[in-house]
């Protein structure tokens, strides 16, 4: 009987967890980061992803190329965020 519930608390909990973190998700805009320059391969694959996420996802997702570094400059400031 303990093992039952505990089982159905445990259950419960991992139902209702994400459901309460994802009820006022996004706060604010999601910004999504390009590290190379706009108009190459990358950056239309990524604005294209980026228009279709936001019908499913219900929020604003903006995309930024930052370029330098060979790619450095925009992938620190992804580990950054």
């Amino acid at each position: 009987m303990k093992r039952t519930l505990i089982g159905a608390a445990a259950m419960i909990t991992t139902v209702l967890v994400p459901l309460a973190a994802m009820a006022e998700y996004p706060e604010r805009d999601v910004r999504m980061i390009v590290p190379w320059g706009a108009g190459g391969g990358t950056d239309g694959i990524v604005r294209k992803v980026t228009t279709l996420a936001e019908d499913n996802f219900g929020g604003t997702i903006y995309v930024e190329n930052i370029e330098g570094g060979n790619s450095a400059t925009g992938v620190g400031q992804v580990m950054s965020a």
